[in-house]
């Protein structure tokens, strides 16, 4: 077998090719129909057990462990040491004997948990987002400073500029910018933008209060409490709160408007002004900006300023992950596959186009192997390949040739990027055709042999076929015995 590739590169094991079927058909003639069997799709040899998407980088832990960023990286924000942006994912430079177990991609810079329980952060530093003290930006991680002694951390989440925590006790923690009060410490400071430099508590909505999830957008944040509730604080300019309110900003958290009675909440993502949220039965919900369609509830154009059913893809579908992200979202059913909706102006809804939409649609499969078409020697084949759903087959017809042994060089995509062409070295043959004259247009001299007994043994099958149609025709009489 001849091993898959991708980009050029071989993949990391062998798998079984393309094959077509028929293998043969007719010289000189065209049309003859032909399936080509795509093989599974490869798969590689490290994959990404977490992934987060910042302002213009992403993130990944691979599953041997390491950290990976790709993206802009004028500020350092990838942690490779350098400020030199990558199109394929660079290794960040965890500490020494430090593995991370959990990151997150801010606007312009990055925060993770280390295995040590630890937190790290490196990329821009301008308004104090790093957490170490400083206002100095760092290219490779540096340890957050922690408000008390013994301090662990559970969970981290990188903002426009700030970055929110829950430590191991449940207790919010906030620091860097604080224009609108996204920080959730009861004030803000519109002229002094970066006096927190290191993470102080976030104000609780009630006595004991404790935290299981956060997210910090682009400038307000959301939380959920240990009951199950979600809060909100920062800027609401349009519902993103999701408290009912807008053109506004809380400085402390504020509870988000339940959409039914006994709502709890699994999960939530603070996007540029949109949030999103998972609720316990699985239901997806988005409120706020929806200019692009980004809440998913079908409308575009029309704020949303309390939490609204973003619309299903099919019957009975429940979401595990969401994800707001700077005007678009994304999400993953309860199957394992990715959807998106809102503004597609770069493609960052992953669907192969650029329009925008306002309800779910999925994300293009980046291990689908696409067939764009077949050569036969020098000969493409026309029409293109068509894809078959019910026999998961690509459908085409064989173009005209002479007769012999042709290659069949496949042209083909991985995930929408194109592959070296995978050649069937001389597996389609091409048959000559022979077929008998015409009474009377070759002179009985020019025909062969073998032509004269293949004709001889025509005119007898012939003749004595029909003599049997004669017989039949006039069936012998049996004469009954007299009693």
């Amino acid at each position: 077998t001849n091993p898959l590739l991708r980009g050029g590169v071989p993949a990391s094991e062998t798998v079984d090719g393309f094959t077509l079927s028929p293998t043969k058909g007719p010289a000189n003639t065209a049309g003859t129909h032909t399936t080509i069997t795509p093989p599974s799709p490869p798969t590689s040899g490290i994959t990404f057990t977490q992934v987060s998407a910042g302002g213009a980088h992403s993130l990944a832990i691979g599953s041997d462990g390491n950290t990976y960023a790709w993206g802009f990286n004028i500020n350092g924000q990838l942690g490779d040491g350098t400020s030199i942006g990558s199109n394929v994912p660079v290794r960040v430079r965890t500490p020494a004997g430090v593995r991370f177990t959990q990151v997150s991609a801010g606007y312009d810079h990055s925060l993770a948990i280390g295995d040590d329980g630890h937190a790290y952060s490196w990329g821009q530093d301008e308004y104090g987002q790093l957490g170490d003290g400083t206002r100095d930006y760092h290219p490779t991680p540096v340890r957050v400073t922690d408000p008390a002694p013994n301090t662990t951390w559970k969970t981290i989440s990188a903002g426009h500029s700030y970055s929110l925590a829950i430590d191991n006790h449940g207790h919010a923690y906030s620091w860097g910018r604080n224009q609108v009060g996204q920080l959730g410490n009861g004030s803000y400071d519109r002229y002094s933008p970066y006096p927190y430099l290191t993470p102080a508590r976030v104000i609780d909505p009630a006595p004991n209060t404790t935290w299981t999830a956060i997210s910090a957008g682009d400038y307000h944040a959301l939380a959920i409490d240990s009951d199950g509730h979600a809060y909100g604080w920062g800027s609401s300019s349009f519902g993103e709160l999701g408290d009912g309110s807008s053109n506004t900003q809380s400085l402390t958290p504020v509870r988000v408007t339940d959409p039914a009675p006994n709502t709890t909440w699994k999960s939530v993502s603070a996007g540029e002004w949109h949030s999103l949220a998972i609720d316990g039965n699985g239901h997806a919900y988005g409120w706020g900006y929806n200019n692009w369609g980004q809440v998913g509830n079908g409308n575009t154009g029309t704020n949303q300023n309390t939490p609204a059913r973003v619309i299903d893809p099919a019957p009975g579908t429940t979401w595990t992950t969401i994800s707001a992200g700077h005007r678009h979202s994304l999400a993953i059913d309860n199957q394992g596959h990715a959807y998106s909706w809102g503004n597609n102006r770069f493609g960052q809804l992953g669907d192969n186009s650029n329009t925008d939409r306002n309800t779910p649609v999925p994300v293009d499969d980046l291990r689908r192997i696409t067939v764009t078409g077949i050569t036969l020697d020098r000969s493409d084949a026309t029409p293109a390949p068509a894809w078959n759903t019910g026999s998961h087959t690509w459908d085409t017809t064989a173009p005209a040739h002479p007769d012999g042994q042709v290659t069949a060089n496949i042209h083909w995509t991985l995930g929408g990027q194109p592959q070296p062409d995978y050649p069937l070295t001389y597996t389609y043959t091409y048959t000559h055709q022979y077929t008998l004259p015409k009474a009377g247009s070759i002179p009985i001299q020019r025909l062969s042999g073998g032509t004269l007994l293949l004709l001889t043994t025509l005119t007898t099958l012939t003749t004595t076929a029909h003599q049997l149609t004669r017989r039949n025709r006039h069936p012998a009489r049996h004469i009954q015995p007299t009693a």
